[in-house]
């Protein structure tokens, strides 16, 4: 099994989620809290003890009753307490033995906090420092053996926000110290040491002041303790410099490409690049193919792009250490790190591939995946060992191993020599975190940064800090490495990472980097946007990418349009964010004509948005979700924002239902404007060459109802039941409604209702700024069910990508989702939905993932947006097929027949003579649109026909007259020649406001 720790759908509110334990799924802290109010009971208390200790300064009053017990925190201008409610909770507790001990008695004298912990035998002395807008709280000592120290625990109900009258955040102002929720506003202040990384000198503080005067106080605070690493261009000084809000491009620019990568960045108005993929990890080596001078040859290219105006950046895996590397190969270095050892039961031979071992062998993983970050190497002597099969019966052992693994050198080994388990992590070695291994693999990143003159870095791989020292330590590995890096920088140097927590805040430049949609741009960008006003309270500059624009690849991939790019930058214009794109080299450029037409565009905001040409309060404007916009030049020279409606409709056949729809102008009447493109056809549903998913013979075919888990990218495994509570269903063969074949499927759902709350998604999810794209699901009503089949082997559907199946509705509303599903390194989703709004047959095929409509429902899973946004299925290997209802309704029940389910080919399919009628006016575009091909229509004299990489095939002359929308509805009908395809494009319509946004 994978070493992670388990968090089930309990988990809601963002601590440093990386920290919890596997009890209940909840933070030690919040477990030790938990602790805590059990012990006190449901009731108030009187306070006994000695007298109640008050700590004050200008802004604040906390008392402590001399009991332990907090009083009050009082914000000395609003002359509110923040106290949280009944029971009181204790200012302080300790953790012996496993079990949690709190505060019972507490004195005050001469700046000395003294805590006894009653049956525990602990007691603690912490000294308070009192400053005008904080306080400094350090341990000088413990007594009593304790394991855990909780020094600072003070539960409120202050609101976690920007902006407020009064705020209060705890502060970690060193690697002894640990606060698990991010700087600045929090609602539990709290803080903590450990035995393990020393109690006496562990040091936190505490602010509390208005949310205008909290940076400068962090600053303040910060830059007083020697302990806690910090960076000039980051944590409360990061929004003071212009370097964390330029935008990069990914490339790996060599001497003889700088030039190109020069002139692409001027093109795009880009500042920055980062170096991804141009040195070896671990020893940070330059490619001698891409660098054959080593490091000089990466100076020459960065000197290069500093005369330009160009910062560089490395882009690094963190601790990882290649296969390659000195480290381990031709003789493996003793500091790699080790999960456990062995015993050889027997000796071996040089070339035995069989390893008898005397202990048990249940602990060592039978495969290895992204997300089980372990390895299936094993050390013996000087020899590396990868084995492939596992023998967890006695005798233990583990066979076809291959021998001399990594360019080690094969060889005899005696009975009884141990025989390590190396950790591994994303296919590379890792240092043992306490040795000085761990931190030479640190130098060498800041020993390139420093000779290579690169100006940032981006520990990628960060995240991966648990398979180092356990997910309750992950934030101290972490944050040492990344320190050790910090500390050893020649001068000011931005730092980014693939993972956040309290720690790194100090030396992190900017945050909430994700990785790029390739479906439904501006869904998945106003959520990035969303997720990113949390940046906002912590005073770090917010960031959009990674990103990336994309001509037509196939239909799980959306085509970038030019209105998807202008939303893009809108919204990062709005919101003040960089920006950075994949992909995007000096090759694809001169290939592919159509970024010549965006990257004009991308510079004019990347321009406009580093000289803060436009007001805030046109950037409100720009970065409400939904408000679409074109930058225009008016005719006095100023930059202006035309509003603009894009209305995506699908149309999946010339049936009278999908090809007739009503459209809300949000503009005055206007005549005309749209897009056609030309999507995938599924073949027919009845061809011989189809293949049956489900015919629905057998009672039990769907019989899959199990609980799902799935791990994230974090580390966090999160699962779902098979229905809400409520929810009961099932599938059955019947005879009743038939359309094709012998018998049909009965799907029937009924929701009895039921108080009880599931975790499931919603709109208004909160985001994670620990870990990226993951949303945060809270409990509340659910309508949803899954019933699933689990194919008997996994079907290659690699050829066959569509489905189709007859559906006879009920007409009751509920909601349809059409699933299949493969093992894959990442959750990925396509969903396919039909709303029951019909009765009797009707006939649906399903070829695109229908992410843009998985926020207009609540399900239990995506909770890792990419699931939805950016994974592909794996279709050469679909091991189920899942059905789901949702939203039936309370006291219903809801039957439905299908036909046996098909997976269809999908079909290269020319759509002729695309018509549109709005109110007895029709345009006809004399045409034929291949799938993958658009065609764009703005009047008689400017229409155009498009290829798959956006080039220009031919202008077209339409024929009849220009519709007009009406302001408010319209009825539109989209048709086109009659074919034995059914025909399937996306229309969408463009119009216009008249009052422009202007500075």
């Amino acid at each position: 099994m994978a070493t992670h720790i388990q968090y089930n759908n309990n988990y809601q509110q963002e601590t440093h989620h990386h920290h919890l334990d596997s009890i209940n799924g909840v933070s030690r802290r919040d477990f030790m809290l938990s602790c805590s109010v059990t012990s006190l009971g449901t009731f108030f208390l009187p306070s006994f003890g000695g007298k109640p200790v008050t700590i004050e300064n200008q802004f604040v009053k906390y008392v402590i009753g001399g009991d332990g017990r907090n009083l009050s925190f009082t914000g000395k201008q609003t002359g509110i307490d923040y106290i949280a409610g009944l029971p009181k909770s204790k200012c302080a507790n300790v953790k012996k033995n496993g079990r949690v001990y709190e505060a019972s008695s507490v004195s005050f004298a001469d700046g000395l906090l003294t805590i006894g912990f009653g049956r525990s035998k602990c007691s603690a002395v912490v000294r308070v420092s009192t400053k005008t807008h904080y306080f400094v709280f350090e341990v000088e000592s413990i007594s009593g053996d304790a394991d855990e120290l909780a020094f600072v625990n003070l539960p409120t109900r202050l609101r976690v926000q920007a902006d407020e009258p009064f705020s209060a955040g705890t502060l970690a102002l060193n690697l002894q110290t640990n606060v698990e929720e991010l700087p600045g506003p929090q609602q539990h202040l709290w803080a903590a040491c450990y035995r393990r990384f020393g109690f006496n000198g562990a040091q936190a503080g505490l602010v509390a002041c208005p949310y205008a005067e909290m940076r400068e106080a962090l600053k303040a605070m910060v830059g007083a303790a020697p302990g806690m690493p910090h960076s000039s261009l980051g944590g409360p000084w990061a929004m003071d410099s212009d370097l964390p809000y330029g935008s990069y491009l990914f490339g790996v620019p060599t001497e003889k490409t700088v030039d190109a990568w020069i002139d692409l960045c001027r093109v795009l108005g880009f500042t920055q690049i980062d170096f991804c993929g141009s040195l070896n990890y671990g020893d940070y080596e330059p490619f001698p193919r891409l660098y054959p001078d080593g490091r000089r040859g990466v100076k020459a290219v960065i000197d290069k792009l500093h005369s330009a105006g160009i910062l560089a950046g490395l882009h690094t895996m963190s601790f990882s250490i290649d296969k390659r590397c000195a480290w381990v190969t031709p003789v493996p270095d003793p500091r790699l790190a080790k999960e456990r050892s062995y015993t050889l039961t027997n000796a071996v031979g040089a070339g035995d591939t069989i390893l008898r071992l005397d202990e048990p062998t249940t602990d060592l993983p039978r495969y290895i995946t992204y997300f089980i970050r372990r390895s299936m190497t094993l050390q013996i002597d000087d020899e590396l060992i990868e084995y492939k099969i596992v023998n967890d019966s006695e005798p233990y052992g583990v066979s076809e191993c291959k021998r001399g693994a990594c360019g080690t050198r094969p060889a005899s080994h005696a009975k009884g020599a141990k025989v390590h388990h190396l950790k591994e992590c994303w296919g590379c070695f890792l240092p043992d975190g306490d040795s000085t291994l761990f931190g030479e693999v640190a130098n060498r990143i800041s020993s390139v940064i420093n000779e290579c003159g690169f100006d940032f870095t981006y520990l990628d791989g960060l995240d991966g800090a648990h398979v180092i020292g356990g997910e309750e330590n992950r934030w101290h590995y972490g944050t040492k490495f990344a320190f050790e890096v910090f500390k050893r920088f020649s001068r000011p140097t931005m730092m980014e990472m693939a993972t956040f927590h309290h720690h790194l805040w100090f030396v992190r430049s900017r945050l909430q980097a994700w990785d790029h949609a390739v479906r439904a741009h501006k869904r998945f960008i106003d959520i990035h946007c969303y997720s990113n006003e949390g940046c906002r309270r912590i005073f770090m500059p917010r960031h959009l990418g990674w990103s990336r624009v994309l001509a037509w690849l196939d239909s799980t991939h959306d085509v970038t349009f030019d209105d998807d790019v202008e939303y893009m930058w809108c919204k990062g214009l709005g919101t003040d964010s960089s920006y950075s794109l994949q992909v995007v080299s000096p090759d694809m450029y001169a290939k592919e004509p159509w970024l010549h037409q965006v990257a004009p565009l991308v510079k004019t905001y990347e321009t406009l948005r580093k000289e803060k040409y436009f007001p805030e309060k046109v950037k409100k404007q720009l970065r409400e979700p939904g408000a679409e916009f074109t930058l225009k030049k008016a005719a006095d020279g100023e930059w202006e924002f035309q509003p603009r409606q894009y209305a995506r409709h699908k149309v999946e056949a010339v049936d009278g239902v999908t090809n007739i729809w009503r459209f809300i102008n949000k503009f005055g009447s206007q005549p005309l404007k749209l897009r056609i493109q030309a999507l995938m056809a599924a073949g027919p549903y009845d061809a011989a060459d189809s293949v049956t998913l489900a015919d629905f013979q057998k009672p039990d075919e769907f019989n899959e109802r199990n609980p799902t888990e799935i791990i994230l990218n974090s580390g966090k495994i999160y699962s779902y039941q098979a229905a809400a509570p409520g929810l009961t269903g099932d599938i059955t063969p019947s005879s009743e409604q038939v359309k094709v074949g012998a018998v049909s499927g009965c799907w029937t759902a009924r929701n009895s209702g039921s108080s009880k709350l599931v975790y499931t998604s919603a709109p208004d999810d909160t985001y994670s700024l620990f870990d990226h794209a993951e949303r945060i699901y809270r409990p509340q009503q659910g309508s949803w069910l899954r019933i699933g089949k689990t194919f008997a082997k996994p079907m290659d559907l690699s050829k066959f990508q569509g489905m189709g199946v007859w559906i006879y509705g009920d007409g009751q509303g509920e909601v349809m989702n059409f699933q299949l599903g493969a093992p894959k390194p990442f959750e990925a989703h396509a969903d396919h939905y039909v709303v029951v709004n019909f009765k009797g047959w009707r006939y649906f095929e399903f070829v695109e993932p229908e992410s843009e409509r998985f926020e207009d429902y609540s399900w239990p899973y995506g909770r890792c947006i990419y699931s939805q946004y950016r994974e592909k299925l794996g279709m050469k290997n679909v091991e189920w097929l899942h059905l789901w209802y949702n939203h039936v309704q309370v006291g219903r029940k809801v039957a439905c027949y299908l036909s046996p389910i098909k997976a269809l080919p999908l079909i290269k399919h020319k759509i002729s003579k695309p018509t549109i009628s709005i109110l007895g006016r029709t345009i006809v575009f004399p045409v034929e649109i291949e799938s993958g091909c658009y065609l764009e229509f703005n009047s008689m004299n400017d229409c155009k026909l498009y290829g798959p990489k956006r080039e220009l095939i031919q202008q077209v002359k339409p024929e009849g007259e220009i519709p007009r929308l009406s302001a408010g509805e319209s009825e539109i009908t989209f048709r086109c020649d009659e074919s034995a395809i059914r025909p399937r494009v996306n229309v969408t319509v463009i119009s216009h406001g008249n009052t422009p946004l202007r500075r």
